[in-house]
């Protein structure tokens, strides 16, 4: 977001975790090494930690912005994707 200082920020409402989804086909990504190589599904313009923005910068990961949830599970269905990135909660839902 351009300029968030031009803007009033309330505490935290609730906690919240980004987390991967990945096949259960796949191994486990426990850690950022992890995804080197790898096709990650992501919010489109969603701005993550600076280390995973540096991987994309770099080309360690492939991000891949999807247009909604259901787009991603798709796509980690067909072994298209090698996980997606989001939220806990909307993920579980």
């Amino acid at each position: 977001m351009k300029n968030p200082e031009r803007y009033h920020w309330s505490e935290a409402l609730y906690s919240e975790e980004d987390v991967l989804l990945i096949h259960r086909q796949r191994l486990p990504i426990t850690d950022l090494e992890g995804l080197y190589g790898k096709n990650l599904g992501t919010q489109l313009g969603y701005v993550y930690n600076p280390a995973l923005m540096d991987a994309f910068t770099q080309k360690k990961i492939a991000r891949q912005d999807l247009r909604d949830y259901n787009a991603g599970i798709n796509l980690l269905s067909m072994h298209r994707l090698d996980a997606m990135i989001d939220m806990r909660r909307p993920l579980a839902y």
